[in-house]
Parts: C-alpha cells; sequence; structure tokens
C-alpha cells in the first residue's frame, strides 16, 4: 500500500516492512444464496437460513453463486440455462450447451470463479442420460457480470466449450494448493479427471487422471448414477454409485483419498450396506453422511466416521441417523455449519444441526427447514463455489502521522495488479482517504495472491497557543507555558532557549516554535509590563492669590489626565477645590485625588495710625493697630514713650490699645514713639513695627 498525503502535506510512502503471515478470513459469502429444486431458496446471508422463491427449475442438479463481499445473489444455473439475480433468463442464458438431459443428471452444474478476473465465472455443465445407458460430457461457458448492465451474461465466444465425455453425473470442485482449483469427474472406465483451472493457463484441457477404486460390471455402468463430493480440508473424496435398485453391481459408496497439490485420488475404501445416493462431509471432516436411496430399507440416511482410514474401522462406524423408509436425495453443507437433505418434491428441507457429533448426538430433524409455498425440493443441492486458496499472504506494515495544526490528510493507495480490495471498515475501493488517526487495514486479493497492509496514523500533537497579547500592570515576573504537545517535542524560543516554558518580566515580542517528527507549530505572544508610579499628592491649603503647582508621577508613554480637563504632567490653578489626577499606559491606571483649600488670614492687612484723640468722642479714643476682623492675633505687646523716652505705656491686647493717660491722668499733646510686636496671622507671620503717634484733644 502506498501512502499519499493532500495537501497541505506533498508526500507518497511506500510501505517497505514485509514478512510472511497466516491468511486473514475473508467475508466468504459465496455460497450465502442457494437456488434449487423448482424455485426452491435459501439465503444465508444473516446466520439462519430464511427461505426465498426464484425461477430455478432443477429435476436434481444444480448451482448458485453470491458476491463473495456482501452475499447478494449473482446468478444460477441448471446446467442448462443461467437466470440472473432478477430472476430472469440471461440474454445468452437460455441454451449454455447442446447436451441432452443436462438438468436430470444428479450434478449437472458447478460455477467456478476465473482466477485471473473476479467478474468472470465458468460455468461447467456435465449431463446426457447417463442412466438411460448413454454416458455423460463435459462442457463449460463463461459468464461476464459486467455485461448486460452489471446482471451478466454469457460470454459468446466461450459457450459449449468441450472438456470430456464418457463420464458418470458426478462432479465436484477442490482447491488445489498451487492457487488453483481442480474440477473432478469420473469416467465409466474408472478413472477420476481432474481438470486444474489456473490463474494464467485457465482450465487446462488435459486432466490428470488416477484410476482407482471398485470397477463395476459394464452393464451396471449404464444404469448407475450418484454424487461426489469433497471434505472440507480438501483431502477426501467420497462417490456414491445407484443401480436404480438393482442388487448385486457393486458397492453403493465408496470413499477415498485426494491429494489437492497434484489432483491423484487414492487409496479407495469400498462402503458396505445400501445403495447410496446423496454423500456430504462434516465441517470437521471426520464424519461422512449418505442418504440411502432403496425405498423400504428402514435406513433412510446414515453415517460413517472415516477420521481413521481403514476399511475395517469405517465400515464398523456405521450409524443409522434416520429409519425413515423412503428415498433419499442430496445432502449439502451449510455456510452455517450445518447440513441439509434435499427431499424429493416436498416443501421442507432435513437438517443435521450438529454434523461433528457421532450417531444420532447429530441432531437430524427431518422436516427441519421450510421453504416457500408453491416451491418444492427435488434431487439435488447446489454445488458449492469453490475458490482457490491463497499463498501465504505479504504484510506490509508502516507507521506515518498526522499533524495536529493542520487540515491533514493521507491517501491511501492500494498496491495494483489484484482484483479484490476490502477495507477495515468494508469499503472495497483502490485508496482511501485517511483524516484521523488510527489502524488501518486493506486486504488486497486476486485468488492466487493476498497482502494485507497494516498501517498505524499517529496524530502528532503540536497545537498550542501562547494565547493573546498581554498588558500587566506591574513588574511581576509571568511564565509562558506551552502544554499539551507531543511528548518527544522540542523547543526554541526567540532568546535561543529550548524549555517548554519561559519566565520573564521584560515588555516585548515572544516566540517559540514547537518541532515534533515534520510537524511545526510556531506561536507569539506580545507582553508588556507597566510599572506606574503611585500619585502621592497631598491636600493643599495656601495663602488666598497664591498659584499653585500640582505635579503627576508618571513615566515615558504614559498619558495624565487631570479633573481639569488638562493633560500637562503638571497643573498649575489659584482655585480652591478638589484635584484628582488619573496616569494611563497601555490600560493601566493610577490615580491620586487632594483637595486644594486658600485661608483668608494666611497673611492679613493692618495698619498703625499715625493720631489719635482721647477725648471719649467715640473716635479714635485709643492709640491701636487696626487688623482685618477675624484675623488672628497672638504674642501682641505694645509700648508708647515720651518724647525722653520714658516708657508711657505698655500693653497685651490689641484690641484696646493705648487710652491716651499716664497712671490714670490724661498725657499731654504731643508726639510720643511706640513699638509693636506680634504674629499676625494663620501662619503667624511675625510683625515688629516702631513709629511716632500725636496725640491730640
Amino acid at each position: 500500500m502506498y501512502l499519499q498525503s493532500c495537501v497541505p502535506m506533498k508526500k507518497i510512502l511506500l510501505l517497505l516492512l514485509c514478512f510472511w503471515c497466516t491468511l486473514p478470513v475473508f467475508a466468504q459469502k459465496e455460497n450465502n444464496k442457494w437456488a434449487f429444486g423448482s424455485g426452491g431458496g435459501l439465503d444465508f446471508n444473516n446466520g439462519a437460513p430464511v427461505p426465498f422463491q426464484n425461477s430455478m427449475v432443477a429435476n436434481q442438479g444444480c448451482a448458485s453463486v453470491a458476491s463473495r463481499t456482501t452475499g447478494q445473489l449473482l446468478f444460477y444455473t441448471n446446467g442448462l440455462k443461467i437466470w440472473n439475480r432478477n430472476n430472469l433468463l440471461m440474454p445468452h442464458g437460455a441454451g449454455i450447451t447442446n447436451i441432452p438431459f443436462v438438468d436430470f443428471a444428479a450434478q449437472s452444474s458447478m460455477i467456478v470463479p476465473v482466477l485471473d478476473d473476479s467478474n468472470k465465472y465458468y460455468v461447467f455443465s456435465l449431463g446426457g442420460n447417463g442412466n438411460a445407458g448413454t454416458p455423460c460430457i463435459l462442457t463449460y461457458c463463461v459468464v461476464d457480470m459486467t455485461l448486460n448492465n452489471g446482471l451478466g451474461d454469457v460470454v459468446t465466444a466461450q459457450m459449449d466449450i468441450h472438456l470430456a465425455d464418457n463420464l458418470e453425473e458426478k462432479m465436484t470442485a477442490i482447491a488445489g494448493d498451487n492457487c488453483d482449483v481442480w474440477v473432478l469427474v469420473y469416467s465409466r472406465d474408472f478413472k477420476f479427471k481432474a481438470f486444474q483451472i489456473t490463474r494464467t493457463g485457465g482450465v487446462n484441457p488435459t486432466p490428470v487422471v488416477s484410476q482407482t477404486g471398485y470397477q463395476y460390471s459394464q452393464a451396471a455402468t449404464q444404469i448407475s448414477f450418484g454424487i461426489m463430493k469433497s471434505s472440507p480440508d480438501r483431502h477426501k473424496i467420497a462417490m456414491t454409485t445407484t443401480f436404480g435398485n438393482v442388487a448385486g453391481y457393486g458397492p453403493g459408496a465408496e470413499v477415498f483419498q485426494f491429494d489437492p497439490v497434484t489432483g491423484n485420488v487414492s487409496n479407495p475404501v469400498s462402503l458396505d450396506g445400501d445403495e447410496y445416493f446423496g454423500a456430504c462431509f462434516s465441517p470437521d471432516n471426520t464424519k461422512l453422511y449418505l442418504s440411502v436411496f432403496v425405498f423400504g430399507s428402514g435406513r433412510y440416511v446414515v453415517q460413517y466416521d472415516v477420521n481413521t482410514w481403514t476399511a475395517t474401522v469405517i465400515n464398523s462406524s456405521q450409524n443409522v441417523i434416520d429409519p425413515h423408509t423412503g428415498s433419499g436425495e442430496d445432502l449439502q453443507l451449510g455456510p452455517d455449519g450445518k447440513i441439509y437433505l434435499a427431499r424429493l418434491l416436498k416443501d421442507s428441507l432435513g437438517i443435521i444441526h450438529n454434523p461433528n457429533a457421532a450417531g444420532t448426538a447429530c441432531n437430524y430433524q427431518r422436516s427441519g427447514m421450510a421453504i416457500m409455498p408453491n416451491t418444492v425440493a427435488r434431487g439435488g443441492l447446489p454445488n458449492r463455489v469453490v475458490y482457490p486458496l491463497p499463498p501465504d499472504t505479504v504484510l506490509v506494515t508502516s507507521d506515518t502521522f498526522l499533524c495536529s495544526n493542520k487540515q491533514d490528510t493521507i491517501t491511501l493507495l492500494a498496491q495494483s495488479g489484484y482484483s479484490s480490495y476490502w477495507w477495515n471498515d468494508q469499503s472495497t475501493d483502490t485508496f482511501k482517504k485517511v483524516f484521523d488517526a488510527g489502524q488501518y487495514t486493506l486486504l488486497n486479493y486476486n485468488y492466487c495472491h493476498s497482502r494485507k497492509d497494516s498501517f498505524t496514523i499517529r496524530k502528532i500533537n503540536v497545537d498550542f497557543s501562547l494565547g493573546k497579547d498581554t498588558v500587566f500592570c506591574n513588574d511581576k515576573p509571568v511564565t509562558l507555558q506551552v502544554s499539551d504537545v507531543d511528548k518527544n517535542a522540542s523547543y526554541l524560543w526567540q532568546n535561543g532557549s529550548t524549555g517548554g516554558q519561559l519566565t520573564t518580566n521584560q515588555s516585548g515580542e515572544y516566540t517559540v516554535t514547537v518541532k515534533a517528527e515534520t510537524c511545526v507549530q510556531t506561536d507569539s505572544i506580545h507582553l508588556d509590563f507597566v510599572s506606574l508610579p503611585e500619585q502621592t499628592l497631598h491636600d493643599i491649603t495656601e495663602c488666598e492669590g497664591q498659584m499653585v503647582t500640582l505635579d503627576a508621577q508618571t513615566v515615558a508613554g504614559a498619558s495624565v489626565y487631570w479633573s481639569t480637563g488638562a493633560t500637562s504632567t503638571s497643573l498649575q490653578t489659584k482655585a480652591a477645590g478638589v484635584y484628582t489626577v488619573t496616569v494611563e499606559k497601555l490600560g493601566c491606571t493610577q490615580m491620586g485625588t487632594m483637595t486644594l483649600a486658600y485661608d483668608p488670614f494666611c497673611d492679613c492687612t493692618y495698619n498703625v495710625p499715625s493720631a489719635f484723640s482721647p477725648n471719649n468722642d467715640g473716635k479714635n479714643d485709643h492709640f491701636r493697630m487696626n487688623t482685618v476682623a477675624g484675623c488672628p492675633v497672638h504674642g501682641f505687646a505694645l509700648q508708647v514713650f515720651d518724647r525722653w523716652g520714658q516708657l508711657v505705656y505698655a500693653g497685651t491686647d490689641d484690641k484696646t490699645g493705648w487710652d491716651g493717660t499716664i497712671d490714670g491722668s490724661p498725657a499731654p499733646l504731643g508726639v510720643y514713639m511706640y513699638t509693636i510686636r506680634f504674629e499676625l496671622g494663620t501662619r503667624n507671620k511675625l510683625i515688629e513695627l516702631k513709629g511716632d503717634i500725636t496725640l491730640i484733644r
């Protein structure tokens, strides 16, 4: 199997590792639809058989084939005519041979696949009027299922091809050991003729001849008829010989050993007892079941143990399974592992439920399987379709992978040169597109060669994300982590580090590439670390009219927003109020608030009069300092001196001052000297004054 990767992968891989293994189990459904008798049919596709009706008209011999993979009916035949799955005669299926009385032969027809073309089948016809003295003739034709819109038709250039004559009405097909099939017939001169079918040579017209077994008289051969069957393991042959109730001609059945390598028949053992017609081996090859042809014998179905190959042991092992008196017909092994018995002109079949068991433990049920109304069984049941056994299967294995980070597909291509393909999901295409990890197997088969491709597809996970670009409003370190990727992945960061994580507190672009096998994923993230200073604004009380400058603490690239609408780093103002500043960078902010107040008594005005008149008229009666009402005055000290420097007054009350008296008596008119010392306003501004004051009356 080849692997072809679709977009985005462009690769074709050849799986190289080969080794031998045993043949895998295929869906073998070619014998799942039986058509027999007069319209009788059984469908084994669901396990237990289900009756269906068809157009078959077969006095005895018949054959039918179904699709090996689906079990759908393809066609059926009585050796003279071929009907398609719609129960209509194929366009050239009305007379596939010129042999007379074909459908009266016990095994008039057999179907074998054409080994180099899965759409074609050989249909063998064996007929004449053997039990009336006329020997049988073997011919074949080829059916191509691609013709007639897929319903199949006989290839006109390959019709009524003669192989042999002077035969009895017995025929079976056996898979060989060399990817071949043997068609085995028996001639009236007591010779087995094995015609080999191969992929390259088709039907070899020159048979392998084996002369062995009991030699009947000439009279016996002219009235004899019977059945030939092979065991499931392909190493035993059973052949019945019936003389139409005429006794004394020889054994009614013989068993032989068959070599599937050479086609030779040998080591005959004659079975004592009645004249037999039907024959069938058990699935485990140890038991042989025969139906008794003679009416009134008291034995209808008998069992022999053929596990030990000596005449005495085999003949002494006979068990009567059904003592019913009547004429036994053909026996056939079903796909369900049970053996079915055709009951002449009956609307049911007998069933041996446990054919591997000895004696009556085989659980024979005479009317075990009812068929459709208005249909009956006759003398025969369908000859089995036999496919060749392929040699050991070539097993080709390999591993590959899908990348999780891509819309990746791989196309698995079947190896050319095979006719059939079975994927593990039951699809049959020559390719498969794969989107998911898992185990995928492909069986390539052309009957003669088989190959199993086994492929394990891993999904390598390199799918990750560092996340969205991020701003951190601090400078604390953070760790970038690559998670949930393939355990064997490698890492390469932009700074050359090779771990699965990276720790940083630096702003910038960070990139990491993850690689596992050829799967690569790269991702980047931009980190910003913004550490803004705290805005430490303090409340301020300032003198009225004083210009105040407020400063924001900022960093490069930051924006400043004052509550006044200003955006400068510094704000100058003379207005009292609450001021807020916000510093912002990349969504990170720092905010500060302060209150600006103006004090009216911060620096009060004052005045000192140059004269006063203490005449008790209520105007200027005292010498004192005048200030703005409410302005605080602290540590006030007033001294007044006369012209000779004598202290005439000293006081600390700035509201009262000097009343113009000296020791209680009016002071003389004139000029006096004074000194004033005090702290003024809320800021306790020290004021020291000296001057002259004139006292007038």
